[in-house]
């Protein structure tokens, strides 16, 4: 007797999970109103295709899909496919944004096992909800071996797609999803799964590319569309100022790019690439100053010849502004803190107090000559010469200083308000 397979609900809700007020309704509806429960107890005898798991990661309408849930989603993905109870796994998904959390997946879940996503174009309380039907034949093209290795895949309206061609054709009709120039890697008639494999396009050591693991959030790219009139740079400009950690430009044509734009992003490619050095050159010089023992033969020196707390507070400003011009904070803040806390400490100073005192000195570091970090940063990206940028922040260098000095020599500064509460 041939054996059931194992498949493991994801349900994030979208219109297959979505509630109208009538019957007759195909939009204006609620998405992501049924549970994992509930779509799988509205297809009759589904339990006869595989034994049946399931969990609600969300129950969103896709368009407010979001970058954290993708995580969270290939956490879980990945986690049902280490199971060796897990034969196949069915992701229900709005349709929104389905084909791009079909190719997050593909990038970023390494398995053999098979993966489908599924939605629908009509919400579950439609006459003729095409959900239940999508459902089905996605439990069966997950728990069929067939379907391993082949990467993650579209099953709806009886078309299995792959993640790297499908696409989106039409917000309305039920053969929404389409792979153009491709076509479909298979066909559902009944209980046969009909492969194309003509149509399987899968790419070589494509799948789970891309790890993700412990990563809290994703890097910040934007996506700039060419467009007639779009050539100021308004966009390319807006991106650098949020902090964009890339940019793709979706050119014109066959990768056209407007004479007016070349000249910013090449700009914009040539500044990060400069930050990119100083931030490098800052780690190396940090793994240097490490190795060699700088750190410890400093501490060293400050309890052997330092008695007092008043000139303790007076070394430890000149050496934090002095690291802070040349090594960039994360990497400071991980050698010294260990080794500096615990010194402040035999010199009285206050927890709260040294640490504000290490922060002003890194803030202040990093924006002075002459390898401060971030003065290098701002001047790169907003093409300012060094010199003047140093003329124009004088007045905050003064306010910084006499900040410094009362954090350091005048305690409550930095403690009423803890004081205050506990």
């Amino acid at each position: 007797m041939k054996r059931k397979a194992n498949v493991h609900i994801i349900a994030t809700g979208g219109t297959i999970a979505g509630r109208a007020a009538s019957a007759a309704a195909t939009v204006g509806y609620k998405a992501g109103e049924l549970t994992v429960g509930q779509l799988i107890a509205s297809v009759p005898g589904l339990d006869k295709l595989a034994n049946l798991s399931g969990e609600q990661l969300c129950n969103i309408d896709s368009k407010d899909m979001q970058e954290a849930i993708w995580l969270q989603l290939a956490e879980r993905v990945e986690a049902a496919a280490e199971r060796k109870d897990v034969d196949g796994i069915v992701i229900t998904h709005g349709t929104d944004t389905l084909e791009e959390t079909a190719f997050f997946l593909q990038l970023t879940v390494k398995t053999d096992k098979p993966i489908v996503l599924t939605g629908a174009m009509r919400p579950a309380t439609a006459i003729s909800a095409d959900g239940p039907m999508n459902i089905w034949q996605s439990v069966q093209v997950a728990a069929d071996k067939s379907a391993t290795g082949r990467g993650v895949l579209v099953v709806m309206n009886g078309q299995i797609n792959g993640a790297e061609t499908v696409t989106k054709v039409n917000v309305n009709a039920l053969e929404a999803f389409q792979s153009p120039g491709r076509g479909p890697m298979g066909v559902m008639i009944d209980e046969k799964i009909c492969w194309n494999e003509s149509g399987a396009c899968t790419l070589p050591n494509y799948g789970g590319s891309v790890s993700v693991k412990d990563l809290a959030q994703l890097p910040k790219v934007r996506i700039i569309y060419g467009y007639v009139g779009g050539d100021d740079g308004l966009f390319v400009k807006a991106a650098l100022r949020d902090e964009a950690r890339g940019l793709v430009y979706a050119a014109c044509g066959n990768g056209s790019v407007p004479e007016k734009l070349t000249g910013l992003l090449k700009e914009t490619v040539a500044s990060t690439s400069s930050i990119m050095l100083i931030v490098s050159a800052a780690s190396v010089y940090s793994w240097i100053l490490t190795r060699e023992r700088v750190p410890q033969m400093l501490t060293e020196w400050m309890l052997q010849t330092i008695d007092s707390k008043f000139v303790f507070l007076i070394a430890v400003n000149i050496f934090l502004l002095f690291v802070g011009m040349f090594i960039e904070g994360n990497a400071s803040m991980i050698i010294l803190v260990p080794l500096l806390a615990p010194i402040a400490a035999q010199y009285g100073v206050n927890e709260i107090q040294f640490a504000m005192i290490y922060i002003f000195n890194n803030a202040i570091g990093a924006l002075s000559p002459p390898m401060g970090t971030l003065m290098f940063v701002t001047c790169s990206i907003s093409k300012c010469p060094t010199a003047a940028f140093i003329k124009e922040a004088i007045p905050f260098y003064i306010l910084l200083a006499i900040d410094l000095l009362l954090i350091t020599y005048f305690e409550p500064f930095t403690t009423f308000l803890v004081n205050l509460v506990y």
